[in-house]
């Protein structure tokens, strides 16, 4: 069936050509989103300056663009860069000197490092070795692939994790019979693993691609007088997803009668202990990769020794793991196959950011949304931050921590806390993307049609709850033991 293009003349959204085949809704929103970045500053808007205005019709223009899942979110960055310099926001001189501070080289070579992993089976290995010690009743066949998820998350970007252990469940999907679309032991570990790697991410900065963002949001909104290193981030991380595995695992558990007699599957051990023998010993290149892994976590782990700052770690592995002898990646393959919509979502949330601060688009923010906790105590100002931060998902589909990050760290100088304490929890609230699930990084396993928006935002909102409780339990209590100082 030949699909229909829309427009008159040469002027037509060609199907065929462009990729976009926009329903009446999503050209309603695009729409929309034009007029909000060209016309917003025309609206009064109470307390709140034209160019702030202006900014906020920036940020809630692009936000429908990137709502519209069919056209790529490329594309909405670069409406949003063209429309900060447009409304004089932004020049190229600014743009080309803030480039260096955004994690574009980071990333890039996190992503091209993270390929090793789909070149090898060490997700197999991890991931079948954890279901022979749990077993295979439903809840230990989910938390295994849980498991798997957080821990190669926590060591590689967490998209391509997420791509591999998808592969491996789906597998087990297709083996067990279980129907997508109507499986609810389906729904159950495609919504798991897409969480878990979202709690994985969140280890260590180079665990996600949208954690060097929040440093560099930090240092831009503080003129470079704060940041957060490896390990300090390490410190919140890694407990934090210790202590959600078991709770969003319960969480599913209940949510989804993971037990034999409501969710009857026919998995044998015994087929899991020939997957695994079917593997056969570790190749050459899985060792390799696995050296590589323990050096650049070690190079990430010393930065305070060896005075390289965490750009230049992730360079040197992206070095290691594509040189001669050395390696387990064929780089010509990983530049080919980059996840350039999120470097580029990344990169833009910097410039956004610096924009959200000097148009005066910060304070108001503050004012509005946390100005009445400016009387509170810094842990009651975190919880608050962390919630709203995470429940902004309901209006805002991708990592709202872009949004309201300026705005906090505006409000922790007002209050005399230090803003790391309010950054990190709403960086780690802002990746609980599964409220209303449309970001990238969530809709990876959309595709194999096993959950549902509405199965997805169910527990999500559940799990979003524990989610800011516990990041915020972490970060106040558990900083202070790695040397971070709440007070300023």
């Amino acid at each position: 069936m030949e699909k229909k293009s829309i427009g008159f003349g040469p002027f037509r959204l060609e199907p065929e050509v462009f990729g976009y085949e926009l329903n009446k809704s999503e050209l309603i929103r695009l729409g929309l989103a034009a007029c909000l970045i060209l016309f917003m500053k025309y609206i009064p808007i109470p307390n709140l300056p034209a160019t702030g205005a202006t900014m906020l019709g920036i940020v809630l223009g692009c936000m429908l663009i990137w709502s519209i899942n069919k056209i790529p979110q490329a594309f909405g960055v670069f409406v949003c860069l063209i429309s900060m310099i447009m409304h004089h926001m932004l020049n190229w001189g600014t743009v080309a000197g803030k480039l260096g501070t955004t994690p574009l080289l980071m990333l890039t070579c996190l992503m091209i490092f993270s390929t090793g992993m789909q070149n090898t089976k060490m997700a197999e290995r991890l991931s079948y070795g954890l279901m022979l010690k749990l077993g295979t009743s439903p809840f230990a066949l989910v938390a295994a692939l849980f498991i798997t998820e957080v821990v190669l998350s926590a060591f590689i970007a967490n998209m391509p994790a997420l791509l591999v252990v998808a592969a491996i469940a789906v597998g087990i999907l297709k083996e067990l019979g279980e129907v997508p679309g109507k499986s609810k032991f389906g729904a159950a570990v495609m919504i798991s693993i897409t969480t878990a790697s979202l709690v994985g991410g969140l280890c260590m900065i180079s665990s996600s691609g949208q954690n060097p963002t929040v440093i560099s949001i930090l240092e831009a909104t503080t003129d470079g007088k704060y940041t957060i290193t490896f390990n300090q981030w390490a410190s919140a991380g890694i407990p934090f997803a210790i202590i959600m595995t078991p709770i969003i695992l319960i969480v599913l558990k209940v949510m989804f009668r993971l037990n034999p007699k409501d969710c009857p599957i026919t998995l044998s051990r015994e087929s899991i202990v020939e997957k695994n023998k079917a593997l056969g010993p570790m190749t050459d290149p899985e060792k390799r990769f696995l050296i590589d892994l323990v050096v650049l976590t070690a190079l990430y782990v010393t930065t305070k020794y060896t005075g390289f700052n965490p750009p230049i770690v992730a360079v040197i592995g992206a070095l290691i793991v594509t040189c001669p002898f050395l390696g387990a990646v064929d780089l010509r393959n990983a530049l080919k196959n980059l996840p350039w919509n999120i470097v580029l979502m990344t990169i833009s949330g910097t410039f956004m950011a610096l924009c959200i601060t000097e148009s005066g688009l910060s304070e108001w923010l503050v004012d509005n949304l946390l100005g009445w906790t400016k009387g509170f105590t810094p842990f009651w100002i975190i919880m608050i931050s962390s919630l709203i931060t995470t429940y902004l998902h309901f209006i805002y589909v991708g990592n709202s921590s872009t949004i309201v990050m300026p705005a906090g760290v505006t409000l922790a100088l007002a209050v005399g806390f230090n803003p790391m304490y309010i950054i990190i929890p709403m960086a780690f609230a802002g990746s609980c993307t599964v409220m209303m699930p449309f970001a990238t990084d969530t809709l990876i396993t959309y595709g194999y049609g096993y959950w549902s928006y509405k199965e997805m935002a169910k527990s999500g909102t559940i799990i979003g709850l524990f989610w800011a409780i516990g990041v915020t339990l972490v970060c106040y209590f558990v900083l202070p033991i790695a040397g971070v100082p709440l007070y300023i």
